[in-house]
């Protein structure tokens, strides 16, 4: 999804049902689905690829090493 989607989706969710708290979810060691009031935005981070189940993060000091590296805004 794109970051534009992203945001009209919230700016839908805002005007139909208010300024709402944030919430995140997680899943414990044990599988327990677990909630947190969010308090963090996100950040931009590098991604070899954005293809498939699982993607691998780059570091910022290693993307000379990447050239098609991704830039993504994570949320969590």
């Amino acid at each position: 999804m794109k970051l534009s989607k992203y945001i009209e989706l919230l700016q839908r969710t805002l005007k139909y049902e208010g300024d709402l708290e944030v919430v995140q979810s997680d899943v414990d060691s044990d599988m327990e689905i677990e909630f947190y009031k969010k308090e963090y935005a996100g950040s931009i981070l590098y991604f070899e690829v954005l293809d498939g189940g699982y993607i691998l993060q780059v570091d910022v000091e290693e993307l000379d090493d990447y050239p098609d590296a991704v830039r993504a805004f994570c949320i969590n």
